[in-house]
C-alpha cells in the first residue's frame, strides 16, 4: 500500500502544478511549488516542499503529513515556514554550555 499511496500523492501533487491546477485554490494562483522528498510509510506520505507566491515573492518551506484511506486523503497536517525565518529558528536546539563547577 506504502508505494500506492505516494503514487496517488505524487498524482494529485501533479496535478496542482500543471496549468491551471493551482489557479483553482484563489489565493495560491501562480505558485510555483519545488519537491525536495517525497515518502511514504503504511497509510502515511510526507511531502517537503519549498513553495513561492509570485506577488509576494517569499518563500515558504512546507511539510505536508497526509494519510490516505484506500484512494481517499482523509488528513493533512501542514506545517509552514518563511524560508526568512528559518535561520533565526535554528537555534533552538544549539547545545547550552554546561555550567562552570
Amino acid at each position: 500500500m506504502t508505494t500506492e499511496n505516494k503514487r496517488i500523492v505524487q498524482q494529485a501533487l501533479a496535478g496542482l502544478m500543471e496549468p491551471g491546477g493551482v489557479d483553482a485554490l484563489g489565493p495560491t494562483v501562480g505558485m510555483q511549488i519545488e519537491i525536495h522528498h517525497l515518502l511514504s510509510d503504511g497509510d502515511h506520505v510526507m511531502v517537503h516542499s519549498r513553495r513561492r507566491l509570485p506577488d509576494h515573492g517569499s518563500d515558504v518551506v512546507v511539510v505536508d503529513i497526509l494519510r490516505l484511506d484506500g484512494k481517499l486523503v482523509t488528513d493533512i497536517w501542514e506545517i509552514i515556514e518563511p524560508t526568512a525565518h528559518a535561520a533565526a529558528n535554528a537555534t533552538w536546539w544549539e547545545p547550552i554550555p554546561a555550567p562552570a563547577q
